[in-house]
């Protein structure tokens, strides 16, 4: 019967099917069985043929990431099941990393990517200089990297994709801080410089990053069965009534627009809260905020917003989700901040009634206009409308 066919698959069409029944919220415990003793004997098969390929690897890796996340997200993920799963994906990470290193042709005896070698190498990664990043913890193999506002976790080639940002970006700061030779991942377009997930680019937060293929492949099993938990805080519009505590709304993105927004046709989403406190705003004090701790079960572009957005509670100074009004467009304003961070080399941050640090510069404002080099424009931490303290937001 269909049992047997199962095991005949081809291995992203277990993956593809064990996400289908996932998603559509289908329960085939058996189904489920099957397809993980198969998923299983297909990882074996694969590593009993050494594939020299790294590209090939990787991607044959996240059919088996995506398989552990349809398992965890079905509830189908038993200890059983996960324990021999995550250490043969850790094991294919392992052989991404001797590619990888043979690639660089690192000098022999050198060490290679699994976090041997002289600590001093990674002495950058710890330096906590005002507006940077830095390492909060590091690890063989991993780094959890605090995310000043104003840089974004991105994607990609930055010379095609992010050449005209006014943010900075992380992976320029992840490639100066580690040795390329010793660590080849974080300096590789091709797989996002290890980096395992997002946050929006006017927030400050946790990002999780890896050194190497095996870190990156334990990060991401973790992530995939919900052992990692991503917790945020963000202060809403209006009293939210606590009894929202289990946001299940599934999500799809305007292309155009660049948001996500409720559809029964989307992605599924999953979004918990719990009310932590309220707040008087100085702006309208006969209307409270709240202030809501926020833990995601997945990882959907702008989740945390559209989710909030579509309770009619958005952040308060979300100004592409909330109200526009929080976007700081005046040329003239900016001007004078960007002249004072110039002369006295220090960043300015406007108060406002209900706004963070972050500030948008208008659209006729340049370079030119204040004599300030792109450099300097780029290590203040300006950006063409970005919102003024927007909610954190975490993306896959």
């Amino acid at each position: 019967g269909y049992m047997q066919k199962i095991g005949e698959m081809e291995s992203q069409n277990l993956a593809n099917t064990s996400w289908a029944f996932a998603t559509l919220g289908i329960s085939d415990d058996p189904l489920m069985d099957v397809i993980s003793a198969a998923a299983i004997a297909k990882i074996d098969e694969f590593k009993a043929r050494r594939c020299s390929n790294l590209a090939e690897l990787f991607d044959f890796t996240s059919f088996a990431l995506a398989l552990a996340w349809s398992l965890a997200f079905a509830g189908r993920m038993s200890p059983t099941t996960a324990a021999p799963l995550r250490r043969r994906i850790v094991a294919l990470g392992l052989d991404m990393d001797e590619l990888a290193s043979d690639q660089e042709a690192a000098p022999r005896g050198a060490p290679r990517g699994r976090g041997g070698g002289n600590d001093a190498d990674e002495e950058a990664v710890h330096l906590r200089l005002p507006g940077l990043p830095f390492a909060l913890v590091n690890l063989p193999g991993i780094m959890v990297i605090f995310k000043p506002e104003n840089w974004e976790v991105n994607r990609g080639d930055p010379a095609v994709h992010r050449r005209q940002v006014e943010w900075q970006l992380l992976s320029d700061w992840v490639t100066l801080a580690l040795p390329r030779a010793r660590y080849p991942l974080p300096h590789s377009t091709e797989f996002d410089f290890g980096f395992i997930h997002r946050l929006d680019v006017p927030s400050s937060g946790l990002v999780l990053s890896a050194k190497t293929f095996q870190g990156h492949a334990s990060l991401r099993f973790q992530l995939d069965t919900h052992a990692l938990c991503r917790e945020y805080i963000v202060v809403c519009r209006h009293s939210i009534d606590p009894r929202n505590v289990d946001l299940a709304f599934r999500l799809s993105v305007d292309k155009q627009k660049m948001k996500s927004e409720v559809d029964a046709r989307g992605a599924p989403a999953r979004t918990f809260l719990k009310n932590q406190a309220y707040l008087w705003p100085q702006l309208d004090p006969d209307n409270l905020d709240t202030l809501v701790a926020v833990k995601i079960q997945t990882g959907r572009h702008h989740q945390i917003r559209a989710h909030l957005t579509h309770l009619e509670h958005p952040t308060i100074a979300d100004g592409r989700y909330g109200e526009s009004t929080v976007l700081l467009k005046d040329s003239h304003i900016h001007g004078d901040m960007m002249w004072f961070e110039s002369y006295f080399g220090r960043l300015v941050v406007p108060l406002f009634h209900e706004a963070g640090p972050n500030r948008a510069s208008a659209e006729s404002a340049t370079t030119e206009q204040f004599g300030i080099s792109q450099g300097h424009r780029r290590q203040s931490g300006g950006g063409f409308e970005a919102t003024l303290g927007a909610g954190p937001e975490c993306e896959d």
